[in-house]
């Protein structure tokens, strides 16, 4: 069972991953992601009958997005220019004619 807070914030996503391995080791991740300003932060984890190895824990802040072409915007450039820092422009598969400043 996995508890988050975030403040009184919301808009909170959080994923968990376990990997079991043969010897009985469990790795336990945890992605945490709150596009606001976090003035609180818990998480706790709890086990039952299972022998934790480690827990890496992973936190970003910022409203991070994943922009698709041309699902979102019809060129890459478009998708570039309305990107911020930490976002992630993903390009289908197919033939766009333009030129394209990456700006940096």
């Amino acid at each position: 069972v996995g508890f988050f807070v975030c403040g009184s914030h919301s808009d909170v996503q959080h994923s968990h991953l376990e990997v079991h391995f043969m010897c009985g080791m469990i790795i336990s991740i945890f992605t945490l992601h709150c596009k606001n300003i976090v003035t609180d932060m818990r998480i706790s984890k709890s086990f039952l009958k299972k022998s934790l190895t480690s827990i890496v824990f992973i936190a970003t802040f910022g409203s991070a997005t994943t922009i698709n072409i041309p699902a979102d915007y019809s060129t890459i450039q478009v998708g570039i220019d309305e990107s911020s820092s930490g976002d992630t422009v993903l390009v289908a598969a197919g033939t766009y004619v333009e030129n394209i400043n990456y700006n940096g």
